[in-house]
């Protein structure tokens, strides 16, 4: 096959890691690739270390159409938000010349762009979580109809070896950490919704009872990162900038005893999760039924981390992994097989390839049954936890639900902090 990859940006973000995963699996079974993107970045360097040629438009419909014509494609790989973006453009290109068939890959588990309709021939989520999200968005009878044209094929990851002991001790040292002492990360892009005060609320309550306890971040939004610089404890905390460093991330990550993971709006996906599951890191990550909520396929309650989403509880769960180091090799492990299966790079290369022929072909996916059934089942597991474990979980996060979704202004909102209404 003759396939373009269409991007928006060529930036550090999940979506450009998955594009790039997908590109070279592709590749490596002999097809033919080419990538749009409207914006140049530095995944750009990566792509063409590949040998994949890069074309940048500028956003004109017309010259994407021209380049279209040229390269003549048998299908294009669109990576879209589910929502109308500057990528839209695809469709006024496709507009005026023969028929290109297109899958897209719907990032964030939206279906509010109702115009690409016209253009996308079959869509694809990056979780399960994500499809169930849609499915049930769309229709909360949660139709077999839905899958004859959406699928999921989750973020693929390649597989990691953990570093050596001394590897990751000389890097503990280079940033002031002691043997004793344990470390907490917290990474992720400084962008606000990626962030939530739930992780430092927590960790300033169990550093309380644990005085050994630390915490990286990389990167912080800068208000955070001054908050922290600057307070009373900031001896606890390490701040290191971003990185588009490989191995300086893998070895941030695997100086790590666990990783806290708070954010306002949820991931459809988690890449910062799946790494860190690679490296047999667990984690502890909040529930977001207004969001999206791929982090609780990820992190399964009390088997690859902990689940916990309100101050209380998730100090109870820094306590109970920083005092157990038994339970955090536990779930370390489960947590390496479970992200070794899930996003399998190889299964995911198969899953995106089939999916490719049968848009091609104008057949039915072969995955439509099996899918079907397998997101039914894990979609009642999923609405029975993912309003918490614990009855204040429980009550906080059902209002926020209905302030939110539902638009319930007779809910009450009493007794809810301001680390949690900051979603709102």
């Amino acid at each position: 096959m003759k396939i373009v990859i269409f991007l928006n940006a060529l930036g550090l973000g999940g979506t450009e890691k998955a594009a790039l995963l997908w590109a070279e699996g592709l590749q490596k079974r002999g097809h033919t690739l080419h990538l749009i993107s409207l914006l140049d970045g530095p995944r750009r360097k990566n792509f063409e270390n590949l040998g994949i040629e890069v074309t940048l438009h500028s956003g004109d419909s017309l010259q994407l159409q021209k380049t279209l014509q040229s390269l003549q494609p048998d299908l294009i790989h669109a990576h879209c938000p589910g929502f109308p973006h500057t990528g839209d453009i695809l469709g006024a290109a496709l507009a005026g010349i023969p028929k290109i068939p297109v899958v897209q890959t719907n990032i964030f588990g939206r279906l509010d762009n109702p115009r690409e309709n016209q253009w996308t021939d079959f869509r694809l989520f990056v979780s399960r979580t994500s499809a169930i999200q849609a499915a049930l968005a769309q229709n909360p009878e949660f139709p077999q109809k839905f899958f004859e044209n959406h699928s999921y094929c989750s973020n693929p990851l390649l597989p990691e070896e953990p570093l050596s002991s001394q590897e990751i001790q000389k890097f503990r040292e280079s940033i002031g950490v002691r043997p004793d002492e344990i470390l907490w990360g917290r990474i992720a892009r400084p962008e606000t919704h990626k962030w939530s005060l739930l992780s430092l609320v927590a960790f300033r309550l169990a550093r309380k009872k644990n005085q050994k306890i630390k915490l990286l971040l990389r990167e912080p939004p800068p208000g955070v990162a001054l908050s922290l610089q600057t307070g009373r404890d900031r001896e606890a905390y390490i701040i290191l900038k971003e990185t588009d460093n490989e191995q300086e991330l893998k070895l941030t990550l695997s100086s790590l005893q666990g990783v806290l993971h708070a954010t306002l709006f949820g991931e459809s996906f988690g890449y910062t999760l799946a790494e860190a599951m690679a490296l047999g890191i667990p984690s502890i990550t909040n529930s977001t039924p207004w969001g999206d909520q791929a982090q609780l396929e990820l992190i399964q309650h009390h088997q690859t981390g902990i689940q916990a989403s309100i101050p209380e509880t998730m100090r109870e769960a820094i306590l109970e992994l920083s005092n157990h180091p038994e339970k955090r090799i536990q779930y370390g492990q489960a947590a390496r097989q479970s992200i070794q299966k899930l996003a399998n790079i190889d299964q995911s290369v198969d899953r995106l390839e089939s999916i490719f022929q049968s848009v091609l072909k104008k057949i039915p996916h072969s995955f439509q049954s099996q899918d079907y059934q397998e997101l039914k089942e894990m979609k009642n597991r999923f609405q029975e936890t993912q309003f918490g474990h614990h009855p204040q979980e429980k009550y906080l996060l059902n209002a926020l639900y209905k302030q939110i979704v539902i638009k319930d202004t007779n809910t009450s909102m009493h007794g809810i902090p301001s680390w949690l209404i900051l979603a709102r």
